[in-house]
């Protein structure tokens, strides 16, 4: 009898859910609910830890909490618009990321998976290249609001941007803590995200770098030292480089047309501001005027999508119920860490910019975040013993 070790299922959904989000069929092949297949996988990969590993039932308790916000909100709707179907299949955007959560995964599934996730702006180069090589694409787009060139890879520079931040957060704690090998995967992660200009995703992505190296404790404090010296001169020349364009970003682009949607949104939530239009009705409502003016129908900004479809009160509960169930693999391991614990707050704060709990390509970098804490967890027991 043929066994097949427990690796080789997760190994095979994690890769092909990072090669399936690379090369983004919607926009590339014009295939129909793309975005349901690359989240579909997602799920798949999310309920695969769930089999392997051991439940953390302080996350489960945070899944059903903000379950139940959402059936309220769907119960008690005044929208005359509701669909059931509509609400149950955006429901699926938040299982896939809480169900990271939900597992406690052995050191050797934690590893395969950021050893995965580690190349994936890697693999989103090397299919761009081909992508650009076949005519289907160009490696830089150029923004929609100032025409500014930023690196899309083997997608959208946003989207790139997040591959990039998972990419380079896993590559940097890999090398520091399993193979120096990875230090090459590092610079090419972190070039790109620098490549792609995303204001918001470089903050994140640089900050939670820096913080896992300088709060890593197998390297020395003149190590540290020295090495935060030649990252701000280094941050000095790449700013000096990129600051024309940036700047041209920020000064013509401003918010990239989230201001008009914003305020579309905040009229919505005026109208329906008990229980909301329904879980994943926000994009449905856009008006197709504003679509062609701003090139979007999602409002980029989780708080405001948040409070228009389930409420305002029940939006405040869902997030604190999120939060909690973020926090629950501290309350787990029983042991408090500034690094992931920051990681929660940029998390929340790229919220107000992007669909980053709708977005695999937005939050897969906190289940990073996540793997890295506890992986480091499980270090702290073996020096012990």
């Amino acid at each position: 009898m043929i066994t097949i070790p427990k690796t080789y299922p997760l190994l095979f959904i994690a890769l092909l859910t990072m090669v399936f989000m690379s090369m983004d069929l919607g926009r590339n092949f014009d295939i129909p609910n793309a975005n349901q297949i690359e989240k579909g996988l997602v799920i798949l990969w999310a309920m695969t830890t769930v089999a392997l590993g051991r439940i953390n039932w302080f996350a489960v308790v945070g899944y059903v909490l903000v379950s139940i916000t959402i059936f309220i909100s769907a119960v008690f709707t005044e929208y005359e618009y509701f669909d059931y179907k509509t609400s149950i299949m955006s429901y699926t955007q938040i299982v896939a990321i809480l169900f990271f959560f939900i597992a406690v995964l052995e050191e050797r599934y934690m590893v395969l998976c950021l050893k995965i996730i580690s190349f994936a702006a890697s693999i989103a180069l090397v299919v761009g290249i081909i992508f650009m090589a076949a005519g289907y694409r160009e490696l830089f787009k150029a923004e929609y609001a100032t025409g500014v060139a930023r690196f899309g890879g083997s997608t959208i520079p946003a989207f790139m941007a997040g591959l990039s931040i998972m990419s380079a957060l896993t590559s940097l704690y890999l090398w520091l803590r399993y193979d120096h090998r990875f230090k090459y995967v590092f610079v090419i992660s972190y070039l790109c995200l620098i490549l792609t200009l995303g204001r918001m995703a470089i903050l994140i992505g640089t900050i939670l770098c820096y913080a896992r190296f300088i709060t890593f404790a197998g390297i020395t404090k003149k190590t540290k030292v020295d090495v935060t010296i030649a990252l701000f001169f280094l941050g000095i020349v790449g700013l000096a480089a990129i600051a024309p364009t940036m700047l041209e970003r920020i000064e013509n682009s401003g918010l990239s047309g989230r201001d008009i949607l914003w305020h579309f949104v905040i009229y919505m939530i005026n109208l329906y501001p008990d229980f909301g239009i329904g879980f994943g009705h926000q994009f449905l409502s856009t008006p197709e005027d504003i679509i062609n003016m701003t090139a979007s129908w999602s409002a980029h900004n989780e708080y405001l999508r948040v409070a228009l479809e389930v409420g305002i009160i029940p939006s405040v509960f869902f997030f604190f119920f999120m939060f909690l169930t973020f926090m629950s693999p501290m309350l787990y391991f029983k042991r408090f860490d500034l690094f992931y614990f920051g990681a929660i707050l940029l998390f929340f704060a790229s919220c107000g910019t992007d669909n980053t709990i709708s977005s695999p390509y937005m939050f897969l970098f906190l289940v990073s975040a996540y793997y890295i804490y506890a992986l480091e967890r499980y270090h702290d027991r073996r020096a012990i013993e």
